[in-house]
């Protein structure tokens, strides 16, 4: 098991109070790691809430980390984000994605070095720089399943969206854009955790972009599934408060910051629901 694995697995499964596994959208994960350009030397990052933020050095870096829950071991939550970008754009040559992922490559190492000499952090940081260069010269492409092709029109969204903003003078449009785009990224995953309460009719808020829906099953007059009915392509899109509020009838406030993965018996992730271990809540 190489080293950004094992940190992953331990920011996992090591909490006595299960923290959240932390859910990153690919193209969003790599632009965090771009903007690090900007950030001033000894920075660190953390995950929380499904984003990753900066801690700028200073005598209070410490204390912010710990009032927000994070510590050295968040680095882990990236690497499911950028396995994702080698297996969807390894083999595309899409020149945005080159540029955006050549930026992070070099950022990548500024990482190590405010954990010097954590050697776990540092072996975990070569891993993700190795998994970036395969994405620069074009390996690791893999075939997608509907559900991934799905995910990344999604991503190819956000990519779009960015164009032109990779400049520090324009940090802080960058910035909003990654953060709403990350949201609709976990709109997504919520809609497709519970596709029986989500319907294309259900009254949204508009997002700055349609989020992409698979085809509901259609249903005889009984209620039944009818799988000899022809599907037609749905999109639609939903306010992310929208999506909690019909996955959580009555909660006040809706949890609309936090997306659970679920794994299969080797530790893949398999599916994405928003209760936490533990919750009595239907899933």
């Amino acid at each position: 098991m190489d080293a950004a694995r094992a940190v992953y697995n331990t920011v996992c499964n090591s909490f006595s109070n299960p923290k959240p596994e932390q859910v990153l959208d690919p193209i969003c994960t790599l632009f965090w790691l771009a903007m690090l350009d900007w950030q001033d030397d000894g920075v660190k990052i953390g995950v929380k809430d499904n984003k990753v933020n900066y801690y700028p050095p200073g005598e209070d870096q410490a204390n912010k980390r710990r009032a927000d829950g994070v510590g050295r071991g968040d680095i882990g939550y990236l690497l499911p984000a950028l396995e994702k970008v080698r297996k969807f754009w390894g083999s595309d040559k899409n020149s945005h994605i080159l540029e955006v992922a050549s930026k992070a490559n070099r950022m990548l190492d500024r990482l190590k070095y405010p954990y010097t000499p954590d050697k776990t952090i540092i072996s975990c940081v070569g891993n993700y720089r190795r998994i970036l260069q395969d994405v620069l010269d074009g390996k690791g492409g893999q075939p997608l399943t509907e559900d991934e092709k799905l995910k990344k029109q999604l991503c190819e969204g956000t990519l779009a969206e960015a164009r032109g903003l990779l400049d520090k003078r324009r940090m802080k449009s960058l910035e909003t854009l990654i953060d709403e785009n990350q949201d609709i990224y976990l709109a997504y995953l919520f809609q497709q955790a519970q596709p029986s309460r989500m319907t294309s009719s259900y009254p949204s808020r508009s997002l700055p972009r349609v989020i992409p829906m698979a085809p509901p099953a259609a249903t005889s007059s009984t209620g039944s599934v009818n799988s000899s009915s022809p599907q037609s392509s749905v999109s639609s899109s939903y306010a992310l408060s929208d999506i909690a509020n019909q996955l959580h009838p009555g909660t006040s406030p809706p949890r609309t910051d936090r997306v659970w993965a679920q794994h299969d018996a080797d530790g893949n992730v398999v599916g994405y629901h928003n209760h936490p271990p533990g919750d009595d809540a239907e899933f």
